[in-house]
């Protein structure tokens, strides 16, 4: 689950109340009014924070309901969540009638999960009170596991097996992680990522240079669709928020920022491609906002800048320099802040900081925060932020571990990570929150 917003605007039919029907009196004539339930709240002092156009705000700290001030007939309302009750994290999950509009909000816990290469093994970790990580799984993957996705229903989860060449799928139905079945990929599935609308799945095959492509059926099953051949050395993609449009990284044999498009059947055709300041990429990602692409440039020590026009076209914007050998970026929920794992060198010191920025929301441009860097574990390989903006979670690939720090309200971190994990963790390439 990522941060959710549910913009719902039409003019609403004034109900004429039949005598004898119930006690519900109704809001005054010419207005409506919009109920909100909370359920999933524990009873801990955790609070969560609805508003309505922005402004109205009605604070929870247990599970009920509770109704907004009445609004003329025919306006708009706008029901988001303001403050997250973290780690918790809350969502509008459904909305149903029309005067009293009721809508529901549903919180739950925040689960982490992270593959571990060196030990072929998938850690799923819960964020518990203060943000504290706690062991709950760890189940048998492929050989060599690179990359882990949750599909957007929070049902199925998805590894990429980096020597196995296969695609592990697990089902949550139960509540736990139960393997169902491993279709093949292509020659060493590197990375995943997974279509906003939860209908189509793709994994970048870094040895042979081509992308797999497979449809999501309701029930977890992928079924392959086609394959595109690109190059060798292709490493990360990601996908815009209007599920259109599919940026994929090659490595340092190409450095070059591929643009498709998807296709009515979830196929991908080739639009574009450019080299403009790419120099050994290792990531790509787009802003929440989808207006811009961010790549990791890990020969140059930057990260690019490229704003994203009519048609998913690309244009370069700036360069922003980097730690020693940049290797994933993450954003906030709001787009407000950006943070880059810096892996470091082959040699001694290895990297063990992250970089943190603001980021311009008109030009994309990340300035560096007044203490530009934070110290996490020994090689930090990816970087997240969890759906709430609560957190940053590094995996540190060189000392087995993963790093949390604590999100300030001006976006920066804490010096040194606020929790550290490490029990069954070797070799943490991959992190994923749901």
């Amino acid at each position: 689950m990522f941060y959710q917003r549910l913009v719902l605007c039409f003019s609403l039919l004034l109900l004429i109340s039949c005598g004898g029907q119930g006690s519900y009196s109704g809001p005054a004539s010419g207005t409506f009014v919009v109920n909100v339930t909370v359920s999933g709240l524990p009873s801990n002092g955790s609070r969560v924070d609805v508003q309505n156009n922005g402004a109205s705000t009605l604070s929870f700290v247990s599970n009920g309901t509770q109704t907004f001030p009445s609004q003329a007939m025919g306006s708009a309302y706008s029901v988001s969540i303001s403050t997250q009750p973290s780690p918790l994290y809350c969502s509008v999950t459904s909305t149903t009638g029309s005067n009293p509009v009721n809508v529901s909000v549903t919180c739950s816990d925040q689960y982490v999960y992270i593959t571990n290469y060196a030990t072929s093994k998938l850690s799923r970790l819960s964020v518990g009170a203060g943000g504290l990580m706690t062991q709950v799984e760890l189940v048998s993957t492929g050989q060599n596991p690179t990359s882990v996705v949750i599909h957007p229903n929070g049902k199925y989860v998805f590894v990429a097996n980096y020597t196995s060449s296969t695609i592990s799928v697990y089902s949550l139905l139960s509540g736990s992680l139960s393997a169902v079945y491993a279709p093949s990929a292509g020659s060493g599935p590197y990375n995943l990522t997974i279509t906003p609308n939860g209908s189509y799945l793709y994994c970048v095959n870094i040895l042979d240079g081509t992308i797999s492509e497979y449809q999501i059926s309701s029930s977890g099953v992928l079924t392959s669709i086609g394959s595109t051949s690109v190059s060798a050395g292709i490493n990360s993609m990601a996908i815009d928020p209007s599920g259109s449009y599919v940026y994929v990284s090659g490595g340092t044999s190409s450095s070059t920022l591929y643009e498709y498009q998807i296709q009515s059947n979830g196929t991908l055709l080739l639009r574009a491609s450019t080299n403009d300041h790419i120099s050994g990429p290792t990531a790509v990602h787009v802003s929440p906002g989808g207006k811009f692409a961010y790549v990791v440039n890990s020969t140059s020590n930057s990260v690019a800048v490229y704003s994203i026009g009519a048609g998913g076209t690309l244009a370069y914007s700036t360069n922003i320099s980097t730690g020693s050998v940049p290797h994933d970026i993450a954003f906030s929920p709001s787009g407000a802040y950006a943070y880059v794992s810096n892996y470091g060198g082959s040699g001694s010191p290895l990297g063990t900081t992250l970089t943190q920025y603001t980021v311009n929301p008109s030009s994309g441009a990340l300035t560096p925060m007044t203490s530009p860097t934070v110290t996490a574990g020994s090689g930090p390989y990816s970087v997240v932020v969890d759906p709430s903006g609560y957190g940053v979670f590094s995996s540190n690939y060189n000392d087995n571990s993963i790093s949390q720090f604590i999100i300030s309200g001006t976006g920066s971190l804490p010096g040194v990570a606020s929790h550290t994990f490490n029990t069954n963790i070797g070799g943490p390439t991959s992190i994923a929150i749901h």
